[in-house]
């Protein structure tokens, strides 16, 4: 919670803790934010709508309605990414999967090559495999674990994968020539490659391969069948009539 990053003394930002959770900017920013003197309870206020809550269709609404607007404001082109955003908040994946499909495509994971371009004092060298900068496409895609991985997924064309120079460009190609579940689970194992990388960098056991991609499929699957049963298709009505 918030309250655990303020001095209850001073009533005013815990610096040393704040500079230690974040990376340098995220830090500066937060430590920019006043606070009040009264210090009352933590409070989630999503100002969006009408009861204060936070529901990821009202945020949706609000995505889109930025880009609507910039889209107006500029070129006939407008947001190359427009259409991919708009794809991907449409996926059936959990939001946790949503939200870092979309920092990846927009480079906002902190994979250690971005960590050092913020002036973080770190080794950029990948934890996984010890071989090359940890860049995010790497991480996810060229790392020889995560290629492991890959190549467990039966007749997706590896070799798009081994030629992706950018992940988001990576993310366009598969969103204009596959199915809708193909990227669906493009983003699944994408997310289930990083959440071992960070059980490894937090000295955890790391997974297999193997149960990487069991992981990955599991969720995907099991997702899209909660799906199903919450709103079934309505010809499973027609047929029990």
């Amino acid at each position: 919670m918030v309250f655990s990053l303020i001095d209850s003394v001073s009533r005013w930002w815990k610096i040393n803790a704040i500079r230690a959770l974040f990376l340098p900017f995220d830090a500066d920013t937060i430590l920019k934010i006043p606070l009040s003197h009264n210090l009352p309870k933590d409070k989630l206020i999503w100002f969006r709508n009408k009861r204060g809550e936070f529901i990821v269709k009202s945020a949706y609404f609000i995505a889109t309605k930025l880009l609507d607007t910039k889209d107006e404001g500029e070129c006939s082109t407008g947001d190359p990414n427009a259409y991919l955003w708009k794809k991907l908040w449409t996926l059936k994946l959990p939001t946790e999967i949503k939200i870092f499909s979309w920092r990846a495509c927009v480079n906002g994971l902190p994979v250690l090559t971005n960590m050092v371009a913020k002036g973080m004092q770190v080794c950029c060298v990948c934890p996984i495999c010890g071989e090359e900068p940890e860049s995010l496409i790497h991480a996810l895609i060229s790392c020889d674990y995560a290629l492991s991985v890959w190549c467990l997924w039966q007749g997706y064309p590896i070799e798009l994968l081994l030629n992706a120079k950018d992940y988001t460009s990576l993310v366009h190609q598969i969103s204009s020539s596959s199915t809708t579940k193909q990227l669906e689970f493009f983003f699944a194992i994408s997310w289930s490659i990083w959440y071992n990388r960070n059980m490894l960098v937090h000295n955890e056991n790391g997974l297999p391969p193997l149960q990487i991609w069991e992981m990955a499929k599991s969720i995907v699957e099991n997702f899209q069948e909660a799906i199903w049963w919450i709103f079934p298709p309505s010809n499973l009505f027609k047929w029990a009539e």
